[in-house]
């Protein structure tokens, strides 16, 4: 049974195989060598719709962003698209300095998180950009 079902691979002699339709030895996955993923729940109270909230989510979808390759990708064509400068202060961003994702068109009021609309700027200057007082 053992001999029919499984073989050895990569020092488990017990993994489970069949051949694929050109005669290749095709393996099945091991489950569990599949790292776990927790996911980081969101703040009770917290609203996407409100804009006092705006920062908090921001910085979720920042770091989800950055656990995908796809994100990483995103984020390299903004950091090109600025020339690697935060756009309020003009300043490089690099590393040391850090640097938050920012919607130009928040959330709340309709805004995507997509390229087009989306901007990187140094912590400081984001949170210069939240908290400045509005005047009417």
């Amino acid at each position: 049974m053992r001999k029919k079902y499984y073989t050895t691979h990569h020092n488990d002699q017990w993994t489970f195989f069949d051949y694929d339709e050109n005669g290749n030895m095709v393996y099945l996955m091991k489950m569990g060598k599949v790292a776990i993923k927790r996911h980081t729940k969101i703040r009770s109270a917290a609203n996407p719709y409100d804009p006092k909230d705006e920062t908090y989510f921001e910085q979720r979808i920042q770091q989800q962003l950055l656990q995908k390759q796809q994100g990483k990708r995103l984020f390299r064509q903004i950091y090109n698209r600025q020339k690697g400068r935060c756009p309020k202060c003009k300043q490089l961003i690099n590393n040391t300095s850090g640097w938050n994702i920012h919607h130009i068109t928040p959330v709340h009021l309709g805004g995507k998180t997509m390229m087009d609309n989306l901007v990187m700027l140094h912590p400081v200057c984001h949170q210069q950009i939240h908290y400045a007082p509005k005047f009417s």
